[in-house]
């Protein structure tokens, strides 16, 4: 029989999505290697090489079966624009393993129904490695997706789910950009996410906490197994353990079935249960097993609750795994140090702690310090030690451990003052004595002096107005700026955080007010209202449809959502075709090029010049976005990589706009200039100084239009 091989749930949401392959290379995994099933040999793709860069992998029909489907494994490193497991074939379900290595991608579908035949079903097998995605689609078109998260980490700038498909969370992390919590938890409800193929699992969500500015998902199993699902032990012998679950009948022993093994299909295909049975229907809560270094196990725990139910006698337990290793040491440098310099050099101790299974060495060494030689360690190999410190301001000391495989390390702060006083008004949470006028951190008879040198003094303005000095650094309520109304994501944190340093930028120039595509959507203003603002500035992180009341707007727009070309919302082209006409560039494509230098909207680049736009290299969704407007426009810079797609541009008042769908008659033109550098808000924190540029270049040119 197949134990532990869960069985595909069918699936079906409707997602919009052009019914033909992305614009991309498409290659065909064959499997024709005979020796391996590896992602990496050439022999296994009908073009006889290896899919990188601006491909989109097709893994379909009866080669991409269970048995024969692509292996990516530790030491490989996959990095194409879509990854399409199945796409428009109902006649087998298709498969892509994962057990390690590294997976770049702009799309990730799993089960694509392109052609709207029914059945189309593809299943992701993650045991191992990170996935990073600009989106993951499950089940687009009406497909059926089933992803299986097993161990590993997926993580994605958005997240997509057919009404019947599913993701199984057991050890693995999926991480969301922003704030996804309710829409995963909408997801989880409607039995679209469960833990442990539903054999007694919770799911953790949270927002901000594991990840910064991300939502976090992961799992845990009823049975508290131990080693952890997913973690790490050492050689030698191993005591599994778990926890019982409550019988059937109160008061009644729950027996257990254990199985081991380092050969993961044993396991889940199950054909030799035999062989790998190391406790048979016994009542007890763990087992020793003995292990090899650099090896993967899994175990299996089944339950016997009684009752009536066979399914209950055995209940089949989920696969738990682990890998066994020496364990990197685990290094304490120790709380952070404040402290002062009473007449000469300080000596601070160091009480550090280090934990590991192996014999260990340690080194301290000076990572910043105020003046080079001021923080001297006096046994920079031992553990607990002193270091010398003799000039104020802030240290930073690193202690590393390595037992001769891996090593570990952690800093400690030191900040230094001048005296007690100083260090003490230092701290975050100070609060000045009453009465110390001085600022001594004391109340004295130097503070009474003071207060009965100046009782009764009065230094106030007498009349209503008088001559004085104003200071270019005093604010007064944004006096005279230029308003500015903000377009944000329609979300639960408002503004969302990802426009935090844009609106930062636009507050120090301009009177901004906050809104939300939601806000627009639902006509909270009116175009009297919007009159009130100089100019509009909608955020990638807006919905584009959320904002198609701006269409013809009598306010100068500026945009970094270039998806605003559709016909509907800016009008700039005929269809809402993507990405035809617009959408997103693929990862890493940053730069830009400048194809008119001479206008206004180039900040001064001269043509031909090529600028990075936005700089991160660790970010999944570190793109840009871009459109091919059918209106008269002005194209300034275009993507380096494709000079068809067009970037940074500017569209002048009174140009025709399409009207509506592929009519554009003259009936509806724009009514203010409108501009756009179409950054995706997900890079907004990567924002280079010269994307900056070209931005303010955009807003001075909509606002010169007679504003």
């Amino acid at each position: 029989m197949c134990k532990k091989l869960a069985c595909l749930i069918s699936l079906a949401l409707v997602l919009f999505l052009a019914g033909k392959a992305p614009a991309a290379t498409n290659i065909e995994w064959t499997d024709g290697d005979s020796s391996n099933h590896l992602w990496t040999s050439p022999d296994n793709w009908n073009r006889g090489e290896v899919p990188d860069g601006d491909y989109a992998a097709f893994i379909r029909g009866s080669v991409a079966a269970e048995a024969t489907s692509p292996i990516i494994e530790a030491g490989i490193a996959v990095n194409v624009v879509y990854v399409i497991i199945n796409e428009g074939n109902s006649d087998y379900t298709s498969y892509l393993r994962m057990t390690g290595g590294t997976v770049s991608a702009t799309n990730f579908f799993i089960g694509w129904d392109a052609a709207a035949k029914g059945g189309v079903e593809g299943v992701f097998n993650m045991s191992g490695g990170t996935v990073d995605a600009s989106s993951l689609q499950m089940g687009p078109g009406g497909g059926s997706g089933r992803f299986n998260l097993d161990s590993g980490t997926f993580s994605t700038a958005t997240l997509s789910m057919s009404s019947t498909s599913l993701l199984n969370v057991s050890a693995g992390t999926l991480v969301v950009n922003g704030d996804a919590v309710s829409e995963i938890q909408g997801y989880i409800d409607s039995g679209l996410i469960i833990a442990y193929d539903g054999f007694g699992g919770t799911l953790h969500v949270d927002y901000d906490v594991t990840n910064k500015g991300k939502t976090t998902l992961t799992a845990t199993s009823v049975l508290n197994p131990e080693p952890a699902d997913g973690g790490i032990a050492t050689p030698g012998a191993v005591e599994l353990s778990w926890t019982l679950p409550d019988p059937c009948t109160p008061g009644q022993p729950v027996d257990v079935d254990v199985y081991f093994t380092d050969d993961y299909d044993a396991l889940k295909m199950f054909t030799d249960p035999e062989a790998i049975r190391v406790v048979s229907q016994q009542n007890v809560t763990s087992v020793v097993v003995q292990t090899q270094r650099k090896r993967q196990y899994y175990w299996a725990v089944d339950t016997y609750l009684g009752g009536d139910d066979p399914n209950n006698n055995p209940l089949f337990g989920p696969i738990f795994s682990f890998y066994v290793d020496n364990r990197a040491p685990q290094v304490d440098a120790g709380a952070d140090i404040v402290t002062w310099l009473p007449e000469g050099p300080r000596t601070v101790p160091l009480d550090a702690t280090v934990t590991d299974d192996e014999a260990y060495t340690v080194q301290w060494t000076v990572v910043s310090e105020p003046v080079a030689g001021s923080a001297v360690v006096e046994a920079a190999t031992a553990e607990d030690t002193s270091v010398i410190l003799s000039a104020v301001g802030r240290y930073v000391l690193q202690l590393e451990a390595s037992d001769g495989e891996y090593t570990g390390s952690d800093t400690v702060t030191i900040g230094v003052f001048n005296d007690r006083c100083e260090a003490a008004q230092a701290q975050p949470d100070y609060e000045p004595l009453v009465g110390d006028l001085n600022g001594d951190c004391r109340v004295d008879e130097v503070d009474l002096a003071l207060l009965q040198e100046n009782l009764g003094q009065d230094n106030s303005f007498t009349e209503d107005w008088a001559f004085g000095e104003v200071s270019e650094d005093w604010v007064f309520d944004d006096v005279g700026l230029k308003t500015c109304l903000f377009v944000s994501e329609s979300s639960t944190a408002v503004p969302d955080p990802k426009d935090e340093i844009l609106i930062g930028y636009l507050q120090d120039r301009y009177a901004v007010d906050i809104a939300t595509g939601d806000d627009v959507k639902a006509h909270v203003y009116s175009v009297d209202d919007l009159k009130v603002y100089d100019f509009i500035f909608v955020s990638e992180s807006a919905s584009s449809t959320d904002t198609r009341d701006l269409k013809g707007a009598p306010v100068p727009i500026f945009y970094t959502e270039s998806w605003a070309a559709k016909w509907d919302v800016g009008g700039w082209v005929p269809t809402n075709d993507s990405p035809t006409y617009y959408g997103n560039t693929t990862v890493d494509e940053t730069v830009v090029k400048i194809v008119d230098g001479d206008h206004p909207l180039a900040a001064g680049f001269a043509t031909g010049t090529e600028i990075t736009l936005v700089t991160d290299s660790e970010n999944a969704t570190d793109y840009l976005t871009y459109a091919v407007p059918q209106v008269d426009h002005i194209p300034v810079a275009v993507l380096a990589a494709d000079e068809t797609k067009v970037v940074v541009m500017g569209i002048e008042a009174g140009t025709a706009i399409y009207n509506e769908q592929s009519v554009k008659d003259g009936s509806l033109t724009t009514a203010a200039r409108c501009a756009a550098v179409g950054i995706n808000a997900n890079a907004n924190n990567f924002i280079t100084d010269d994307a900056f540029a070209l931005i303010q270049a955009g807003i001075d040119w909509i606002l010169a239009d007679g504003n």
